[in-house]
């Protein structure tokens, strides 16, 4: 079993757990992500941004998300911020300033805990709800299948990732930082961006040839019970309550 299937089989157990996270409503858990995602970008204080990448960290163990898929979902963005870190850090000379070291360390505390809601999204429901919840939401038709077509295409570009890498292995490619390296780089680049737009042009053409009309069709969603409503309503509590006390402690 190769590396995409192992992967959707764990993604596929982990959508069949019954936790309180899997059996919030898509709509309910998606207007809560939204409003806790917009309380955190408010907020400027170190240590309020640390506790609630904390509680939700917590929260994410309790709907039974394992830590080792949490740790290496936020490694991957790492790199990112340690790239934007650098100029940062350094752009005013050493030694380092405090601010703007205080800076970075709110901007990853802001990062982690967006991706951290949407890997719950995610992880405690299939992409089929999470389509329906935001049809159901009055969202426009166009922008969801963009939204879906683009969940679609992401499976099709790793998968185009894999094949490239084991053509190369195969070829006794060896990871060295080179000049000729680098224009083999360019060149594999220019090949999947040319191979993505002739799929993307094949898939269109299958599409309109079947009557498809730019509107993704979506069953109904599940009924928003009181349950759905109280953790709604508790997430929207503890973002203004962390609003309020930053501004209390400012």
């Amino acid at each position: 079993m190769n590396i995409k299937l192992i992967n959707q089989y764990n993604l596929q157990k982990l959508h069949q757990k019954s936790s309180w996270g899997h059996r919030w409503e898509t709509r309910c858990k998606l207007i809560a992500t939204m409003l806790l995602i917009i309380g955190i970008v408010y907020l400027h204080s170190l240590p309020l941004l640390s506790l609630t990448f904390g509680i939700i960290f917590i929260a994410a163990l309790s709907m039974g998300l394992p830590f080792i898929v949490l740790f290496t979902r936020l490694v991957v963005i790492l790199p990112f911020f340690l790239l934007m870190g650098i100029p940062i850090l350094f752009g005013g000379g050493y030694p380092l300033s405090v601010e703007a070291l205080q800076f970075l360390l709110t901007v990853t505390f802001k990062g982690f805990s967006s991706l951290l809601l949407m890997i719950i999204v995610i992880y405690t429901q299939s992409p089929q709800e999470i389509f329906n919840g935001m049809a159901y939401m009055k969202i426009p038709s166009a922008l969801l299948s963009v939204f879906f077509l683009a969940y679609r295409y992401l499976f099709l570009f790793i998968n185009d990732l894999q094949n490239t890498r084991k053509a190369l292995i195969s070829r006794s490619y060896r990871h060295q930082f080179s000049k000729e390296n680098m224009k083999l780089y360019g060149q594999l680049a220019g090949g999947i961006l040319i191979k993505s737009i002739d799929t993307s042009e094949t898939v269109y053409k299958a599409m309109i040839s079947r009557g498809f009309e730019g509107k993704i069709p979506t069953s109904l969603p599940k009924k928003v019970s009181s349950i759905d409503l109280l953790k709604t309503i508790l997430v929207a509590c503890f973002t203004i309550s962390i609003i309020l006390l930053e501004g209390w402690l400012i």
